[in-house]
């Protein structure tokens, strides 16, 4: 064993060349056939060694090749795959000379590069025209100039001490619509000594509980339907509402106009939210291009003469081609198109759809159902849109019930998660087929298909492991990503689809993110090694600090487990299989109600690694405040002679605090300020110290209990020039 793991064996058959084989062979001769003595090459006996030898070499390098299926298998064996490829991410902003709603995935580039909306956006021709923040009276403002989208700010969202009641107020020029998602883009200052931990749920504790509220003409009215990315203003993101009826222009703490505010409820933020950008104009995009999609959906109509009526609200339903598939006794029929009807105010459409012959009749069959015509049966309906240049992919190719069928698809790039099939299986009817990662576990009657994204092939099974396609093969999904290509950089992304034609400007004012290829094999087996070594549950202190130090959401500036002689010297009656860990969260102020948040958030998130029959508890620190004061004698000839030694006695101080406990020991720090080559002679050296738990030994240092955190709270320095 090496490192906790058991270690296997490279195992290499391809050792031998030709012509050590050959000669090995040879040279056995004389032992096993003592009458042949002739081993020249005109003899047919030693033709056939150099055959078999030939032989043996090929076997030997064919059985030492691992193929790309087994390094598949041996992934899957240890739990994983290849990480799939992901698209790049940017934030855009947009410049509109009318209100435009963008529906979601609408289409921008950077040259040839497309990058699609997330969300859909309604966009305004004037964005915010002022904020501020306060509870009674405003304690900071800014104007429309300081706010236009991708001008660096600092500003407290909520005042510096972010508490309950302080609101942050947005102004606009004009009142926003009713019934239309609206969303708000917030860029947070993250740049502190320690990172917050990224979230990518909420927190089993927020920090804060917020409200938004919108001027009316009765007064404030919260809204609905509020969806928060950036987690209670953790991180950059942005936050989703409807309005339920309309603004009215009014006054908030003495500022007229048309508002937006958010309350704060309750708050215990460790660090106070600032803003460095936000906007309404904003929207997030990542790069993809969805050549064909599908949405299936349960939200449909049936109107009184039996037409089928269901909603589109993406780019491609509104401006491609459209097909309309209804299942019936989990069988899916194309219906007939019949009418297509744009709702501008809204940027939705409506489909008009009858229900097919062929399902008629298959109903007719089945519980004497024609007389309704069979509407009441439907369980779903899905909606497939094209691209008007793509219908080709409606009919993809006709698969011929064979064994192994293999399809080119038409470019590399596209991505496994956007990708979907459907096939006609008998007259009128279609199934959707289901992606797998290979046909290990694939039987004869699954209908199941592998996607090799990278060589671009569609691939079905042998009969025995999945079913083959006899019949027409849709593709009903397709879209397509440069990976990490994709990235840009600022002010790349400019262009809007020509298929919209109100006059806009767009641009990204920061270079886009993220965006990945698909994973080698190589990287893969790297990665495997890491997770492995990384143990799945916390067994030693070592693990205990690093879970906690990870939790999502969190600023911990340290953190440290405590041995039990370390605990008993706090609490007398200690849990010997507890696990006891004084807790640092990065913060200016460390109230009881931040104390919890951490408490609880982190023993939620230490709940999947922690060993049964254990206890976790946190300590809250106590800081230990010294006062120093120092009488020392500089050289003359050193002009930044003072300003050395108050960094220096900082800069130990800080270090002292960077952990929890120990001792401060007078002689060091004497000798830490001796040192220095500026320093003639000290007169004097003495500090006082503040907290509990405290012990002054006789040497003049001072021993910091177990959880303490030193910091210097003042300084008293005299200097005198020799």
């Amino acid at each position: 064993m090496r490192g906790g793991f058991i270690v296997i064996p490279e195992i290499v058959l391809d050792t031998e060349q030709f012509q050590e084989i050959f000669e090995e062979a040879r040279g056995k001769i004389a032992s096993i056939y003592p009458d042949w003595n002739d081993y020249n090459y005109h003899d047919p006996g030693i033709t056939m060694l150099e055959l078999f030898a030939w032989l043996k070499e090929g076997q030997q390098f064919y059985m030492d090749q691992t193929s790309e299926a087994q390094m598949e298998k041996f992934l899957k064996l240890m739990g994983t795959k290849r990480l799939e490829k992901e698209p790049a991410k940017a934030v855009l902003t947009v410049d509109a000379t009318e209100d435009i709603l963008l529906p979601r995935r609408t289409k921008f580039y950077a040259d040839t590069i497309c990058y699609e909306a997330v969300e859909q956006n309604y966009l305004l021709k004037e964005d915010i025209i002022k904020c501020f923040c306060g509870n009674k009276k405003i304690e900071e403002y800014m104007d429309r100039r300081q706010l236009k989208f991708g001008h660096q700010i600092k500003m407290y969202m909520f005042g510096k001490e972010a508490e309950k009641g302080e609101s942050f107020y947005i102004g606009l020029q004009e009142a926003l619509p009713v019934g239309v998602e609206i969303s708000v883009y917030f860029d947070v200052f993250q740049e502190y000594e320690v990172v917050r931990n990224p979230l990518t749920k909420n927190l089993s504790r927020a920090f804060a509980k917020y409200a938004v509220e919108y001027l009316s003409a009765e007064g404030w009215q919260e809204v609905k339907e509020l969806r928060d990315t950036t987690f209670g203003f953790l991180q950059d993101g942005q936050i989703f509402f409807k309005l339920q009826s309309e603004m009215a222009f009014g006054h908030a703490l003495g500022e007229e106009g048309y508002f937006l505010r958010i309350r704060l409820l309750e708050a215990a933020y460790d660090i106070p939210p600032v803003l460095t950008d936000f906007g309404i104009n904003v929207l997030n995009v990542e790069q993809t291009e969805h050549v064909v999609e599908h949405v299936r959906t349960k939200e449909f109509s049936i109107m009184e003469d039996g037409r089928i009526k269901v909603e589109g609200d993406t780019f491609l339903s509104i401006y491609g081609d459209n097909d309309i598939y209804i299942r019936i006794h989990d069988k899916w029929y194309e219906a007939p198109f019949l009418q297509k009807y744009l709702h501008e105010e809204s940027l939705t459409c409506s489909f008009l759809a009858s229900l097919p012959e062929s399902a008629r009749k298959s109903l007719a069959q089945r519980e004497n159902e024609a007389e309704e015509g069979g509407i009441h049966r439907i369980q779903e309906v899905c909606l497939v849109n094209y691209e008007r240049n793509e219908r080709n992919l409606k009919r993809f190719a006709d698969g011929n019930g064979y064994p192994n069928q293999n399809y080119k698809l038409y470019e590399e790039g596209l991505i496994p998660q956007d990708f979907a099939i459907m096939v006609l299986e008998e007259p009128g009817v279609f199934q959707f087929w289901e992606q797998v990662d290979d046909f290990a576990l694939s039987g004869p009657e699954d209908r199941h298909y592998v996607l090799d994204s990278r060589e671009g092939i569609l691939k079905f099974g042998d009969c025995m492991h999945g079913m083959p396609p006899e019949g027409e093969i849709r593709i009903v999904e397709y879209a397509r990503s440069y990976g990490a290509s994709g990235r840009t950089k600022a002010n790349q992304i400019n262009q809007l689809t020509p298929l919209i034609t109100k006059p806009v400007v767009v641009t990204n004012k920061k270079e886009s993110v993220g965006g990945r290829n698909e994973e080698s094999f190589q990287d893969s087996f790297l990665r495997v090694q890491r997770e492995w070594k990384r143990p799945l549950t916390a067994v030693t202190y070592e693990d205990y600090e690093r879970y906690i130090k990870e939790t999502p959401g969190l600023m911990i500036a340290s953190c440290k487990v405590l041995k039990p002689q370390q605990v008993k010297e706090l609490f007398p009656y200690y849990e010997e299989s507890s696990i006891s860990v004084v807790l640092k969260p990065y913060t200016k102020l460390l109230h009881k109600n931040l104390m919890e948040i951490y408490r609880d958030n982190i023993l939620s998130y230490l709940e999947q690694y922690r060993m049964a029959g254990t206890s976790v508890y946190l300590i809250r620190p106590d800081y230990i405040g010294f006062e120093l004061f120092l009488e020392v004698v500089v050289k003359a000839n050193y002009v930044n002679g003072k300003e050395e030694i108050k960094q220096t006695v900082e800069k130990h101080f800080k270090k002292l605090g960077e952990g929890f406990g120990g001792c401060v020991r007078y002689s060091q720090l004497y000798g830490v300020i001796d040192r220095l080559p500026c320093v003639k002679q000290i007169h004097a050296l003495s500090f006082t110290v503040r907290g509990s738990g405290v012990k002054h030994l006789l040497d003049g240092s001072i021993q910091v209990p177990p959880n303490g955190v030193v910091e210097l709270c003042h300084a008293d320095y005299q200097f005198a020039i020799d």
